[in-house]
């Protein structure tokens, strides 16, 4: 067989198999729980391209990354910058979330124990590792 077909489908076979992992590299650990003041809100970016937000006031919405760090969510009509490393969306319509509440410290996010990855997630209710 003429490795000129070989090598381009190859390429093409081994795209088609990463694009998933790929598609899902956009989260940059915004997953979890965020604040908008002291109200608690909530991401999670486990879908690939696609990022399902709770406002913490009973609307939930699906939005999506415009590129890195920027989600789009048309049914809210905002747009969100992602800053400080990831610990601060601006949204469009002059709020901010944010990882912790005002005035609080807060230890939600991943942590390392033996080396080994792992994650405290704190909620109103209580906490989640």
């Amino acid at each position: 067989m003429n490795s000129n077909i070989i090598k381009p489908t190859l390429v093409i076979l081994v795209a088609l198999l990463l694009l998933p992992y790929l598609s899902q590299a956009q989260d940059h650990g915004i997953s979890g729980v965020w604040y908008n003041g002291n109200t608690q809100t909530h991401i999670n970016a486990r879908f690939g391209n696609t990022v399902r937000l709770d406002n913490g006031e009973g609307s939930t919405a699906t939005g999506f990354f415009t590129n890195p760090w920027t989600i789009r969510v048309l049914q809210w009509n905002v747009t969100g910058d992602i800053r400080q490393s990831g610990n601060k969306i601006v949204w469009s319509n002059g709020t901010t979330w944010t990882r912790f509440p005002d005035q609080k410290t807060h230890i939600s996010g991943k942590w390392y124990h033996d080396g080994k990855p792992t994650s405290i997630d704190v909620y109103d209710d209580g906490w989640r590792f």
